[in-house]
């Protein structure tokens, strides 16, 4: 399918800003999330740009031969540099504003671990004004190291870290062209997320279970060997800790539970489950008015919709599925769906979280919706009828006064909420962040 240029109007002024503000640029995201298309919409808009993607395990020195090729049309001379110095050097000659993109920067990190030193150098005593220097990257383990870590040679040198998020629901419905109002819609994107480049593999009037069985369970599927790339850009690679993330994405959310199912001790899990928070493919959950330092109740889960039914039903049913009836398929989107569902309306409120004790106490969002307002919800994905709200309601109001939540009742009012498809749909269309 053929998917143009969508909203990113937000990212583009902010990279517009950057670039004529900064002498350092950085883009991080998710593989496939889109960063590069934003860098060439950028420059299809009028921005002057030279482009270079860095070879995956390359020598420094090949790598300092492609930049160059990419780059020498803006330095037209006859030159060949052999060292990073010398290319930096003829970065600086181009007369006007000029942004230079290193796209895939881990890649050339990886080829000469002293290369962030380099920069550093040139960055701060030889980069002229008028050049800027972008570095773009999909493995967020790298990134954060390169750039958030205060020990970095690049620590503090860009103004400001861009961090390209996943799409909105409603860009997903514009893109595949179906109504956003239908759940079948909803079921569709549920299997991708908002990942723009996933979205070209869809056909028009696919089914989910069409989509399902072309994109992961048919032969030579679309998704083959994505979640191969993913957890390899973000260095999870380590037999322990893809046993853990498909422990995880399985449906074991408790460190006691996810040490059990690789047979660990659970203080051995620390390191892996700190590596795979850092790759932002799995998020390690607090209950709602929990301390995030000393909380010591933990869920770690999958929040990625794509990585979420990688493991949650790909992986788990994969041997089985041509077997399974129809309606056993359509159990199996729905349930995961419904998961994506109750995350996306959660993720509308930045103080919502779930919140969850020991038994059987667990509430699908918390959050503070005014001063003195707190509001508990039970999301729904499907149709409520007025009866069963009130069953639901009532069964929500007594799970929080069972709870230790109840100790804010005397500072607070509580609101209760059930909130269905035609409510938590229209929810996220509305208030969806782009």
């Amino acid at each position: 399918m053929d998917i143009s240029f969508l909203n990113r109007n937000r990212d583009l002024s902010d990279f517009d800003a950057e670039t004529q503000e900064s002498n350092l640029v950085v883009l991080m995201g998710r593989r496939r999330v889109g960063k590069t298309e934003l860098i060439r919409e950028w420059a299809r808009r009028g921005g002057v740009m030279a482009y270079s993607q860095a070879i995956e395990k390359a020598s420094a020195t090949q790598q300092i031969q492609q930049i160059w090729g990419d780059f020498k049309s803006i330095v037209p001379l006859d030159l060949e540099p052999k060292s990073w110095e010398e290319l930096l050097q003829l970065m600086t000659l181009p007369k006007g504003k000029h942004v230079f993109v290193l796209d895939e920067f881990p890649y050339l990190v990886a080829s000469d671990a002293s290369l962030p030193s380099r920069l550093q150098k040139w960055l701060d005593h030889h980069c002229p004004p008028h050049i800027t220097l972008c570095l773009a990257g999909s493995s967020q383990t790298m990134m954060q190291e390169l750039f958030y870590d205060g020990k970095a040679a690049l620590y503090g040198r860009a103004r400001r870290i861009l961090n390209i998020r996943p799409l909105a629901y409603r860009y997903f419905c514009e893109a595949v062209q179906v109504d956003p109002q239908d759940a079948m819609s909803f079921l569709l994107y549920s299997l991708v997320g908002g990942i723009p480049k996933y979205w070209r593999a869809f056909q028009p009037k696919w089914t989910p279970l069409d989509a399902s069985n072309h994109l992961f369970f048919g032969e030579n599927a679309f998704f083959d060997n994505e979640m191969l790339r993913l957890t390899s850009d973000e260095q999870i690679t380590g037999a322990s800790s893809m046993a853990a993330l498909e422990a995880i994405g399985r449906g074991a959310h408790k460190p006691i539970e996810i040490a059990g199912r690789l047979g660990i001790k659970q203080t051995s899990l620390n390191k892996v489950l700190s590596a795979l928070v850092t790759s932002h493919i799995v998020r390690r959950e607090i209950p709602f008015g929990d301390s995030e330092r000393s909380s010591k109740r933990s869920l770690y889960r999958v929040v990625d919709p794509f990585v979420l039914f990688h493991y949650g039903v790909y992986s788990p049913h994969k041997s089985r599925w041509s077997i399974y009836k129809p309606a056993t398929q359509q159990k199996l989107l729905n349930d995961h769906a419904s998961m994506v569902f109750e995350e996306s309306y959660r993720s509308l409120f930045p103080s919502a979280s779930r919140y969850f004790e020991g038994g059987d106490i667990e509430i699908d969002s918390v959050r503070f919706s005014s001063e003195s307002t707190i509001t508990v919800s039970e999301v729904k994905f499907r149709p409520v009828s007025a009866s069963e709200k009130r069953v639901l309601l009532e069964h929500l109001q007594k799970t929080f006064e069972r709870s230790q939540l109840s100790r804010f009742a005397a500072k607070y009012h509580i609101d209760y909420e059930v909130v269905d498809w035609q409510q938590g749909i229209g929810e996220i269309i509305r208030l969806q962040r782009d």
